[in-house]
């Protein structure tokens, strides 16, 4: 890339990163005060509405961000990495396997140390979690994967990237862990913080190795929410402290792995430009 060209990525991931902090922040306020006043918030409250533009801010921004600083074939080419399909079935199982598997890992890992067996490795899926795992995963891939990952690899290295991009992937969820019920408010923030970069590894290989697939990511991520909520692994759905923290343990070891699997070719990558070969 030339120095134009480098300048121009640096500038529009930190517009993305400024926009979609600000906006999702901004719409969990007034949920955060609500629940701070023991109101009740739930999906038919007008103030729930707020917390969808939250999910969708990520996807909202990286295509307006898109359509304004790149025009229409830029947006073109964001919205067709969401319907990049086409790559290995392995990678198919990869997305959709591995986040049950770290989960059921630190399942089987927590009651060897214990020596408790679980009371259950899997539950049943609530309805709400049926109808709502797959929203966040649509809100949130096509920005930060589509739009600031495939910006962010033009600029640095895949663990570099993943490094920088972890954290404040992170704190996006920060109003979130203010709202008891939350994933991020049932564990540490750290921990949390620990979990969602090795996830951000881990999406950062399949990426690269699906050729920039935007559709990979939601997958992956859908399959990761939908694993949270059927396998035991916070306190009030069986799990305990130990368990969560293995859990964020593993998920960095998991993404450490992955990327020590990558090939010297793809060191330097444009994804949205589908520049490397699936592997």
């Amino acid at each position: 890339m030339t120095n134009s060209e480098t300048s121009r990525a640096r500038g529009d991931l930190a517009w993305f990163i400024c926009l979609t902090i600000g906006i999702t922040w901004l719409s969990y306020l007034p949920i955060i005060v609500a629940v701070r006043r023991d109101e009740t918030v739930d999906h038919n409250s007008p103030v729930a509405l707020l917390g969808l533009l939250a999910v969708l801010a990520p996807a909202l921004t990286a295509c307006a961000l898109a359509a304004v600083r790149g025009g229409r074939r830029e947006l073109r080419t964001l919205l067709g990495m969401a319907g990049r399909w086409r790559f290995p079935l392995r990678w198919y199982l990869v997305v959709l396997v591995v986040p049950f598997a770290v989960l059921l890992t630190g399942v089987a890992v927590d009651s060897l140390v214990s020596g408790v067996p679980p009371e259950a490795w899997i539950l049943a899926p609530s309805a709400q979690t049926l109808a709502t795992f797959w929203i966040a995963p649509l809100g949130e891939d096509l920005g930060w994967r589509g739009y600031a990952l495939s910006r962010a690899l033009t600029r640095w290295s895949p663990v570099a990237t993943s490094l920088i991009l972890g954290p404040i992937w992170a704190l996006w969820h920060l109003p979130m862990a203010l709202v008891p019920g939350t994933a991020q408010a049932d564990q540490s923030f750290l921990l949390f913080t620990v979990q969602v970069t090795g996830a951000t590894m881990l999406f950062t290989r399949v990426f690269i190795a699906t050729r920039g697939s935007v559709l990979a990511m939601i997958l992956m991520h859908a399959a990761a929410n939908l694993s949270f909520n059927v396998v035991p692994v916070f306190a009030h759905e069986g799990g305990n402290a130990t368990r969560t923290a293995l859990i964020s343990v593993l998920y960095l070891v998991a993404g450490v792995v992955a990327l020590l699997t990558l090939p010297r070719r793809a060191e330097r990558v444009q994804p949205e430009k589908a520049s490397v070969p699936a592997d």
